[in-house]
């Protein structure tokens, strides 16, 4: 009796080869195109973040008859061991313009923001040491991440003790408001502002003789990480 071998089907090791190439090389040319979108659509949201500022800002200045502060008045007088730059920005001011109401309650304003320690300017002199409030009382509000706040562009990860950030600068003109802590405004030859947004400026639109629409309000920086890098810190040396 003749007996009948059922002939098996099936890969061969140079046909799982090629076939692994095959895939290989589709991944290898799909995944610029993958990131390239990811990329763009980040990028989209991070200009979304902007806009959203500017209307923000828009709300605030029609509700209050002016943008707020670049930055506002020190504690000094109140609490002497508060350091002259801890400040509230403009950023606190409009959180009630974007969707935070409830986080712009639970801040008190007659006490300074806790700051993180901005690190060291090397060379031995120091910059921006960290603060915190006597009873802790801004410690959590300061702390919170907001993601309009935040480009998701800039991978940076904050410090374990400061998980909050900001990727967004007000305009306060062509010079550094800090380098005149103790007087209101920035000043320019011409005696007005250079910026619209300064050391406790109340700047009303109609302020701005530029027009709105040659004016930047806000612009993309990278965010901090506690150490100094001239890409992501304001100093001039």
């Amino acid at each position: 009796m003749i007996s009948h071998r059922r002939k098996t089907s099936g890969f061969t090791l140079i046909e799982l080869l090629v076939v692994i190439a095959i895939i290989a090389v589709l991944i290898a040319l799909l995944l610029p195109a993958v990131q390239s979108a990811r990329e763009a659509a980040r990028r989209a949201q991070c200009t979304n973040n902007l806009k959203q500022f500017g209307l923000a800002l828009h709300n605030y200045e029609e509700a209050l008859g002016c943008l707020p502060f670049g930055k506002g008045g020190d504690y000094m007088s109140v609490l002497p061991a508060a350091p002259v730059y801890a400040r509230w920005s403009a950023h606190s001011q409009i959180l009630g313009f974007l969707e935070q109401k409830p986080l712009y309650d639970a801040i008190n304003f007659s006490l300074p923001p806790e700051t993180p320690n901005a690190g060291s300017m090397g060379m031995g002199m120091g910059m921006m040491a960290a603060y915190q409030d006597p009873n802790r009382e801004n410690s959590t509000v300061c702390r919170i991440a907001i993601s309009a706040f935040l480009c998701p562009s800039d991978a940076a990860t904050a410090p374990s003790d400061w998980p909050g950030g900001n990727n967004y600068m007000n305009n306060d003109g062509n010079w550094l408001s800090d380098a005149c802590e103790t007087y209101p405004p920035m000043i320019g030859a011409s005696g007005l502002p250079r910026g619209p947004f300064y050391n406790r400026s109340c700047v009303r639109l109609a302020g701005v003789t530029d027009g709105l629409s040659n004016t930047a309000f806000a612009s993309e920086k990278k965010r901090g990480m506690g150490t100094y890098d001239k890409r992501s810190d304001m100093v001039m040396i």
